[in-house]
Formats: C-alpha cells, sequence, structure tokens
C-alpha cells in the first residue's frame, strides 16, 4: 500500500508549460478529425444526432469540439483548481475529469434521444474513449520523449561544477542549479519543488527547482 501510494505521489512533469498544453490540445484535435474523415470509425456518418446544433454539424467536427474542451480543461479549469503541476495521482484523475467532460459535451451536441437513455450513454462513452484515447496517450508519449530528449542533452552538455558550489540535481542527476554554499539562506519545501532562497549581491533572491527537499 505505501509502495502505491508513493508511486502516485511521483510528479508527472509533462503538462507544466504551456507549450506541452498547446501540443496536446493541437495534436489531439487534429488526429481525432483525420481519422474521423479517413476511417469513419463505427459508421459515425450514419448517426442520425436530433439535438438542434447537431443537425448542423458534420461528424468530424468532434475532434475540433474536443480540441476546445481539452483547451478549456488545461488553461482555465486548472487554474481554477491550483493544478499548475500534476503528480501521477491527480493527472489520473484529472484524465477521468477531462474524458467525462467530452463525453458530455458529444452527449448533448450528437446525443439521440430516441434511445434509450443508458442505451445512448454507453455509445457515447465507448465513441469518446475509442476516438480520444489514441491521440490523447500518443501526444503524452510524444511530449514525454521531447522533454526526457532534452534533460539528457542538457546533461551531457552541463558544465561541470566548481568545488565551492553546491549543486542540486534532479533524481536522474541532471544539475539543476549550482550556487556557492555560503549564499543559501534557506530551502523550502514546495511539495515535489523546492525553493532556494540566496543572497545574490545584498539581494534575496529565489530559485524553484523540480526536486524534493529530501
Amino acid at each position: 500500500k505505501q509502495k502505491i501510494i508513493f508511486f502516485f505521489s511521483k510528479p508527472f512533469p509533462f503538462l507544466d508549460d504551456a507549450k506541452s498544453k498547446v501540443f496536446l490540445v493541437v495534436f489531439s484535435g487534429i488526429f481525432s478529425t483525420f481519422f474521423i474523415l479517413i476511417y469513419n470509425p463505427f459508421n459515425l456518418d450514419q448517426i442520425r444526432y436530433d439535438s438542434a446544433l447537431g443537425h448542423y454539424l458534420p461528424i468530424w467536427s468532434a475532434g475540433i469540439f474536443g480540441a476546445i474542451i481539452i483547451s478549456i480543461t488545461q488553461f482555465l479549469l486548472r487554474p481554477r483548481f491550483n493544478l499548475s503541476r500534476f503528480n501521477l495521482r491527480q493527472f489520473t484523475l484529472w484524465s477521468i475529469f477531462e474524458f467525462m467532460c467530452l463525453c458530455i459535451s458529444f452527449y448533448l451536441l450528437f446525443g439521440e434521444s430516441k434511445e434509450p437513455f443508458i442505451t445512448e450513454v454507453f455509445l457515447i462513452i465507448k465513441y469518446t474513449i475509442s476516438l480520444a484515447i489514441i491521440p490523447y496517450l500518443l501526444a503524452y508519449l510524444l511530449i514525454a520523449v521531447f522533454k526526457l530528449k532534452t534533460q539528457v542533452e542538457q546533461k551531457v552538455n552541463s558544465p561541470k561544477p566548481s568545488s565551492n558550489q553546491q549543486i542540486f540535481t534532479h533524481e536522474n542527476g541532471t544539475i539543476l542549479f549550482g550556487i556557492k554554499a555560503k549564499q543559501i539562506l534557506y530551502l523550502k519545501s514546495e511539495n515535489n519543488y523546492t525553493s532556494i532562497y540566496y543572497d545574490q549581491d545584498g539581494k534575496v533572491e529565489k530559485k524553484l527547482i523540480r526536486t524534493n527537499l529530501k
């Protein structure tokens, strides 16, 4: 049990920056749209949805609307919930929340009220997961590969620290920050991050690094 708790408390840094969020939104939207246009999975173009808006929407627009929903959750709702950074538990719960938002949106746009409610909800969930899970996970994989590649390059190209410096490293060994020990004022834990307060020419400066205080 403790191992599971420890595992899900690990940081999930792949969506910390705006560039990664934009990539997730754009990649998922384009991939889903072209996937529907080219393969027409589940004969989606034969669905006769009866919402007022649905009559005027081509089924491939689901990819665009999905991208809009994800952009709302990532750029508007995450700050509201103070989730600028994820650990694995938060990421898992947030991913489930995003899929629920997609399912609700698609039901309102493309649902058929003539079908039994439970049957229609089940179909919407099946279609949403089937169409969204591949681009969603593939986008995360590409982001992770790019970030890990960048970390490796930084580790290889990082300068060797001098003997009179205090070095702070990531758990993978990458040098994050180096400073003379006498300049350090104090360290403050920020969950999976650490704030370093230090003296710089008589002024108190702060550096936030992605490693825990331990």
